[in-house]
């Protein structure tokens, strides 16, 4: 498109970073912003934090979401390509606007706080023949409106504290045959509603 790679060259000319132009981004630049990130391979640490955006599409080039990637951004809707393996600790802490995300088949990692605090999210789903390995510390705590979740077979470890304050969960599910080993201190603590698992 002959209009982004103009805007792409104004920017390189004025030499302005990435991540001041994603601060500063409206909702009517999410094109531009798919080009930046379509030259990286990682959003890195604090790229999108308190953005103003509330929604975002990543290009199959990113493979890692950084630490504090989108702490406390506005954004309500996100789309996850399958190039993604890890999710870092608090790349998505305090989204309160976050309501639902699909998790591509290709992570293999939560990392600890990576969804704490997304006080608005109600669903969670993950791809088919799901890979992640591990759900780290605190990743869905004080996600109050978090009615039900499907554990992949995949997952080995849930630790601790994962689903602690998530006061509106009602069921659990872990899809056969599971691999898990261990499930972590407190994990569902303060789960007040929770009725199966």
């Amino acid at each position: 498109n002959l209009y982004l790679k103009k805007k792409e060259a104004e920017y390189e000319s004025k030499n302005i970073q990435t991540n001041n132009i994603i601060k500063s981004a409206t909702n009517d630049q999410l094109e531009i912003i798919y080009l930046l990130l379509s030259k990286k391979d990682k959003i890195e640490k604090f790229m999108f934090r308190d953005c103003k955006l509330n929604r975002i599409s990543i290009p199959s080039t990113i493979e890692v979401i950084g630490k504090f990637a989108f702490d406390g951004s506005k954004i309500s809707e996100i789309s996850l390509p399958t190039s993604v393996t890890v999710i870092n600790e608090f790349a998505f802490r305090d989204c309160i606007s976050l309501i639902k995300i699909s998790i591509p088949s290709s992570v293999k990692t939560f990392c600890d706080f990576a969804f704490r605090n997304c006080t608005s999210l109600e669903k969670v789903t993950f791809g088919i023949s799901s890979c992640l390995e591990s759900i780290g510390k605190f990743v869905f705590d004080g996600c109050k409106s978090l009615k039900k979740i499907i554990i992949p077979s995949s997952v080995k470890k849930i630790h601790d504290y994962v689903f602690r304050s998530c006061e509106s969960l009602v069921e659990i599910y872990f899809e056969i045959p599971s691999s898990l080993d261990s499930i972590g201190i407190f994990a569902f603590d303060s789960c007040l509603n929770l009725k199966q698992i």
